[in-house]
Formats: structure tokens, sequence, C-alpha cells
């Protein structure tokens, strides 16, 4: 019986480029920040380099954690059962964002000169400074038992239960949207009702506070089988599969931090300029309080109340053989499917048309109400094949090949639909995963010198030039990552989103100067979605060699001397990355401009040995 106690403390400063820097002398009316998280905001300009940084942040997490597992074998039995309880606290100080300001050219036609003259396309204010610290409790239960079936098969069955509290903000307020109010409903903390103009009501008179403000999933019962049998007992071949069901017990959004960086306690405003062709939004007063440009409403999240935390069904059959007495082979099947991951949903998007936004917002009052919804899926095939060869006669190698296919909606907890009516726009290929991944490592004696096949008996100036050679390096082979082609929109109204393919976009001679063909594209019709594939293209692939060589000198039977020489990069192969993919740059798109591998770099080392 094994009983364990933690106390912990995690805390990290993730401090701004300009921690001291004054953005309010820049911009007016910016917030003041806590000292030490100031920084420069954020200024994008399309088709060219912005300027940004991320807003600083002070982080600690204090966690108690207790742990008891009883194991008890009986006969053929190996059982376990234990539980878990973990008290855990997130505290964070945060400035949320420092300010953004962006430049499309929807007004000269050319988003370098707007920034020049100061026409923003829109901007949003931070409203002030927050400190969030969620905080809950989590059970958990479990029981196995490894089963000895028979002399060649061994079965593990197990169940584990998991139970965590609703999460609740300790140190601050708290404020959830819900949709079928529309309402924005305070949990707990005060506020000021005259800083906000928005629908906001206090939980008691809707029935809502911190112990009901979500469901809670109290039926996470997570079953879990696997095998291994080996035919025979002289069969050097071995099966091996299993089986489990999981539930993502700790996800980070649902541990209320958005809840208590909500209006009233904190948020973003943002501003938009009038329709048509004329500037009303400036760089110089870009948070106008008077006529012209007044503030769209503010930001917020919310979780719906029936969320349900994200599962994931595993599984996996090995097959394994030692064809040699040096030699092994395996080849594995990985199968996942995931259910009710996390996604932004921006319920408060309109469908594309022309002219402001805020105005056609199914909830005016509101600007963004991104809904931290979970209904996106993930799907991955993996098969994997590896060959083993044991150190033997001055050899060894080990060898890896995978074949992977991943479907996944391309949003996640921190980034929205593009399409908010479509939810499959987004699914597409992981941007991360190369379909065919290749990694291998070998080390291999020179056969020359004493105790090797030839000059054993090699002595001397010759012993020493010839012989204590060794060689070793590390070989990687990958298909290219996938990319999407998309263009960019300077139209009110209409979100950029990928490209219309109209074409063929192959092209007899891939370089980095014309990786696909850029008139295969075209900008869709305005105020519609691009109908090209997501992630359905592919870049160049990936090749790598690293390498090591060394030479040993024995000096006695107990000292020796090493040198070394290792190449990273050692054919100083360029591997590229995706390609420029955007249609609204045209001096650009098709063409490569940089690497994923770096130039040959070559070390020397000298090692004793006593």
């Amino acid at each position: 019986n094994i009983l364990t106690f933690e106390q912990w403390l995690w805390a990290d400063l993730h401090a701004t480029q300009h921690p001291t820097f004054d953005a309010a002398s820049l911009v007016p009316n910016l917030p003041a920040s806590y000292p030490g998280l100031s920084g420069l905001p954020a200024i994008s300009i399309t088709g060219f380099q912005g300027i940004s940084e991320t807003a600083g942040s002070k982080d600690s997490q204090p966690d108690t954690q207790l742990s008891d597992v009883y194991t008890s074998i009986l006969r053929h039995h190996t059982l376990k059962a234990g539980f878990s309880y973990l008290h855990y606290t997130f505290h964070n100080w945060q400035m949320p964002t420092l300010g953004s300001f962006s430049f499309t050219g929807m007004y000269t036609g050319n988003a370098f000169a707007d920034f020049l003259l100061g026409d923003l396309a829109t901007d949003t204010q931070p409203v002030s400074p927050l400190q969030d610290q969620p905080t809950n409790d989590r059970y958990g239960f479990f029981v196995q038992d490894d089963c000895q079936a028979t002399r060649n098969l061994t079965i593990n069955l197990g169940v584990r239960y998991d139970l965590p509290t609703l999460y609740e903000n300790v140190s601050g307020g708290m404020s959830n949207y819900y949709p079928n109010l529309q309402e924005l409903v305070v949990l707990k903390g005060s506020y000021n009702p005259s800083d906000f103009t928005e629908p906001i009501v206090e939980g008691s008179s809707v029935g809502l506070s911190t112990s009901n403000w979500i469901g809670n999933d109290h039926w996470q019962i997570q079953p879990r089988f696997g095998f291994a049998i080996r035919p025979s007992d002289t069969s050097r071949f071995i099966v091996r599969g299993g089986w489990g069901l999981y539930y993502q017990t700790t996800p980070w959004l649902f541990g209320s931090f958005e809840t208590g960086v909500n209006p009233p306690f904190s948020g973003t405003v943002t501003f938009e300029p009038n329709a048509g062709k004329t500037p009303s939004l400036f760089f110089n007063n870009p948070f106008p309080t008077g006529s012209g440009a007044p503030p769209s409403g503010v930001n917020i999240h919310g979780y719906p109340q029936n969320y349900g935390y994200p599962r994931t069904n595993q599984w996996n059959l090995t097959l394994e053989s030692q064809v040699a007495s040096d030699l092994a082979l395996r080849a594995t099947y990985l199968g996942s499917v995931r259910w009710d991951s996390t996604f932004l949903n921006p319920i408060n998007t309109p469908p594309l048309a022309p002219g402001p936004i805020q105005t056609r917002r199914p909830v005016p009052a509101f600007g963004d109400i991104d809904m931290y919804d979970n209904g996106t899926t993930a799907n991955t095939q993996m098969l994997e094949l590896s060959v083993l060869r044991r150190f033997k006669s001055g050899l060894s190698f080990e060898g890896e090949y995978s074949l992977t296919h991943q479907i996944i909606n391309s949003v996640s907890d921190d980034t929205e639909l593009t399409d908010p009516q479509n939810l499959r726009y987004d699914r597409g290929n992981d941007t991360n995963i190369r379909p065919q991944y290749f990694i291998g490592n070998y080390v291999y004696d020179l056969p020359f010198g004493k105790g090797q096949r030839f000059l054993t008996k090699a002595h001397g100036p010759l012993e020493w030039l010839l012989g204590g050679w060794e060689d070793s390096g590390i070989v990687t082979i990958a298909d290219g990552n996938p990319f999407s082609v998309t263009f960019s929109s300077t139209v009110q109204g209409w979100t950029a989103s990928r490209a219309d393919q109209i074409g063929n976009y192959h092209v007899a001679d891939p370089s980095i100067k014309q990786w696909f063909n850029p008139s295969a594209f075209a900008l869709p019709a305005q105020f519609t979605y691009g109908t090209s594939g997501k992630n359905v293209y592919y870049g160049p692939g990936y090749a790598d060699w690293d390498t090591g060589v060394m030479k040993n000198f024995a000096i006695s039977e107990r000292a020796k001397v090493q040198f070394r020489m290792e190449m990273f990069n050692a054919l100083n192969h360029p591997s590229f990355s995706t390609p420029n993919s955007n249609i609204s740059v045209p001096s650009t798109v098709g063409t490569i401009t940089s690497t994923t591998s770096s130039p040959r770099a070559v070390q020397f080392a000298a090692r004793f040995e006593f």
C-alpha cells in the first residue's frame, strides 16, 4: 500500500520585450497595466510586417495532491486499486491585450499608405488589467486486474472514474454569457453598473451561481482493456493490443479562466469606422467618445450550460517478432477518435454582407461573443513499422516509419470558426502532421584494428591510424506539411478565408520560385467563403542527416582518449517551408522564402575516460 502526499508551487513571469514602455505615450487612452507587464500594442498592416508582442502575465500554481495505491497478488491475478485527490489552483495577473490597430488599405488601396495617414480599419481598447484564480477539486478512483490467464496469454482489465468539481474564481469576479437569456450573468463579484450599457444581470435573479453556473459530468466512467499473447512457448512472435476511453478531466478552458476575465471585470472594446470610403477612425484618436465611431460593444466569452468534457477512444494492435538473435521487427496500428473537442463558436458574428458588422450582429449590444462550445471531432489513423538490430559485430541500427492520416477541425479552444454557419468548413488535414515520416539511427565500429575483422594484429602507428574508428548518425526523411491557399480582404464586412480553386495548381517542376500555379486560384465572390479545400496541398519534404565520427586511442587498460567530430545537417541540405499561399500578395504567392532546417554545423570535442 503506497500513500503519497505532495504540495508544490509553480511560478512564472512572462515579461514583455518592453516591460516599462508607456503605451499611452504612443496611443491616447490606453489603460495602465501591472508594473513590468506593459508593452507595445499590436499594429497590423496587410501585406507588410506589423508590430506586436505578447502581453505579459504573472502566474503561479500552488497545488496539493494526495494519492493512494493498494496492490494485492492472488495467484494469477495482480489487483490494484487506488484513489487520487488534487486541489488545483492557478493564479494569473495579466493585461489580456495591449491594444490592437489594423490597417488594410480600405481607403487608399494600399495598407501602408493607410498606416502613414493613420486611417484605421479597426482597433480594440483594453478595459483594465485583471487577476484570476480558478480553483477546483478533482477526485479519481481506479481498479485494475492484470491476469495471467494462461502461460502465453495476459489480460489487463480496468476501469477509472473521475469526478471534477466546478471551478470558481476565488480571487475575483465571475460572469458567463448564456445564449438562451441573451444576457451576461454575474455569478459573483461587485462592479459599477454604469461602466457598461450591455444587458448584465445578477445570477441570483435567474437562479445561477458558482455552484450551478455550468453542468458537470458525474459519469466519467472509463473502461480499459489490454492483452498480450504468444502463440507457443517457443514462439518469438507476440501480439499485443488494447483499448481505452479517456476523458480530459482538466481542460484549461473549463477552468473558468474566461469567466474571470469577462466584463464587467475586464474586457476589450472594439471600434470600427463608418461605412464608405471616407476615414472616420484615426490613429491619433482611436477610441473616440463622440460622434463618428462609437464603441461597438465589449467582447465576451461564454460556456454553454450543457458543456461536456472532451473524451477520446484509443486503440492499438501490435505484431512483433524476433526474426534473429539480434534482429526484431514490429508493426503497429494506432487509432484514435476524439469527441467534444472545445472550439470558439463566434455566435454573435453575422453572415457576410457589406458595411459595419456591429449593427448586423444577432445581439447588437455586445461585440464578439465567443462560446467555448464542444462539437468538433478528430480522427487519427496511424501505421508504424520498425526494425531494431542490437549491437553485434560492431553494428546496431533502428528504423521507424509511420504513415499517418489525421482529420481535425483546425479551430481549437483559442481560435474561432471561419464560417459560424458551417462547422465543417475548418475540417481537414492537421497542419503539423507530415503523412509519411522515417527516422533511423545507427552506430558502426569500423572493422579495422585490434579486436576487429581486419588488421587484427595491427600495432604502433598503423593501429593508431586505422584502428578505433566509430561512426554514428541519425537520418530523417519526411513528407511536406499540408497548407491552404488563402486571401486577405480589404472590404468591410467580408472576412478573409480560403481562395477558390479554378484550375490545375500543379506545375511541371516545383521549385522555391514557383511551388504551385497561382493562376489556378482566384478570389471568391464578394461576401462568400472560398471553396478550396482545407490543408489539401503539400509543401516540400524534409531530409536531414546528422553524423558523428569518433576516434578512440587506448592509453592503457583503464584509460583512453576519444576525439569526436559531429556534423548536424552534414550534407548542408536545405529543407524548405510551405510556400507563401496568400493570393492577395501576388509578388510572393507560390514562392518559398524560408526553411525548416538549419545550415550545416560542425563541432569538435575531446574526451578523456579513465
